[in-house]
């Protein structure tokens, strides 16, 4: 959960992830529910978002990236703090361009 403020609104976000299926060929997606509440002076606005993100086993994320035109530039926690390994379930990886 985060919540942000500026002036008169205040935004806060709820996510959950449901982890795909375990198993060899279970379903490679992970269901993200997102719900957004927008406070603003006299009213209240819920936005609510489903969708799937693809998961990879480190060693077919590898696979993917030497195939494409992208490289790692980073790898970050969910705070956006360097990490050197990949012993967190969920990390975000900063890619660019090949040269």
């Amino acid at each position: 959960m985060w919540t942000a403020s500026r002036g008169g609104i205040r935004v806060t976000q709820v996510v959950n992830y449901l982890p795909p299926e375990t198993g060899a060929r279970g379903p490679r997606r992970e269901r993200v529910i997102s719900h957004l509440v927008v406070q603003r002076p006299g009213r209240e606005e819920h936005r609510d978002h489903v969708y799937d993100l693809r998961t990879y086993t480190p060693s077919q994320w590898e696979e993917l990236l030497a195939g494409s035109g992208l490289h790692k530039l980073a790898s970050l926690d969910r705070l956006g703090m360097p990490r050197a390994g990949r012993d967190l379930l969920y990390q975000l990886e900063v890619l660019a361009r090949r040269a």
